[in-house]
Formats: C-alpha cells, structure tokens, sequence
C-alpha cells in the first residue's frame, strides 16, 4: 500500500513540476513567438496583421529589442506600401541602442532569435543603402541634406558623427 501511495506521490509531484516550469517559462517563449508571427507574416506579405501585431508588441514594451528590429524590417522591406526610410531608420537605431544595453545572458537570448550585433549593422547599411538611392533619384539639394541630416539634434544632447563633420 505504501508503495503505491508513494509511487502516485512521485507521480503528483513531478507532474506538479513539469506544470510549473511550464508556467514560469511560457511568457517568455510567447513574446519570442509573437515577433517570430510577425517576421513570418512580414516575409509573405501579410503587411497588416504584422504591423498590428508588432504594434501591440511595443505597446506592450517600448524596450523590445525584437520587436524594434522587426520594425525596422517592415518599413524597409520591398513591396510594403507603406515602404518609409526614416521609420526604419528610427526603430534601428532604437535596436542598436537597446542592444547596446543588454548584458550576456540577454545578448544569448536574443541571439536566438536571430539578433545580433553585425545584424543590426547590416540593417543599418541597408537603411543607409535605401537612403542613398532615395536622395540620387530625386538629385535635389534638400534630398541630400536629409540623407546627411536626417533627423534634427537637440543642443542639449551628444552631436553625432555626421553632425560634427558639417
């Protein structure tokens, strides 16, 4: 008797286990999960369903490094119409800056999305890339200052690079 009590014991208790890591560890893999969904509605094209989902996302955490980089990709991918340079360019540098953040354990996380720190320098050199071409069909001065000044610098913040250059 005894043995059967503690056989349904060891049962209980590993199932118990077995519930709670589950429940410990599952926000975790659905945030992951929900930037995955929306880099796979991205890549075929289901443009609103990814923006909404990426939307409800950062409203949910501002400070989502995947979810900035998504972003990023949605506003430069081809084929998107609501294709927007400065957009993309914005949600990169927000990723490059959250990334800059994180320490290792968080960088390993991460780095299973896929994210790390030469993709996001791809990216960049893509929005830049993007930039370039935007600034040479349209061949005007004001087309080129935007590609060099692309956002306004506050007096009361670091000057960038390419504001420190003019």
């Amino acid at each position: 008797m005894t043995s059967t009590l503690s056989k349904h014991f060891f049962k209980a208790a590993r199932l118990l286990f077995i519930v709670s890591l589950f429940l410990h560890f599952h926000p975790l893999a659905a945030q992951l999960n929900t930037e995955r969904n929306a880099l796979n509605r991205l890549q075929s094209g289901k443009w609103e369903r990814s923006l909404s989902t990426l939307k409800k996302s950062l409203r949910k955490d501002t400070a989502n490094l995947e979810a900035n980089y998504v972003m990023s990709l949605w506003f430069l991918t081809a084929g998107n119409p609501q294709l927007q340079i400065d957009s993309s360019y914005k949600y990169i540098l927000k990723s490059e800056n959250l990334f800059e953040l994180l320490n290792t354990r968080d960088r390993e996380r991460v780095a299973r999305f896929p994210i790390d720190s030469l993709l996001l320098v791809n990216q960049h050199d893509r929005i830049d890339s993007a930039a370039f071409e935007r600034a040479k069909h349209f061949n005007t001065e004001e087309s080129y200052n935007r590609l060099i000044f692309p956002f306004p610098v506050p007096s009361n913040k670091v000057v960038p690079l390419n504001c420190a250059m003019r």
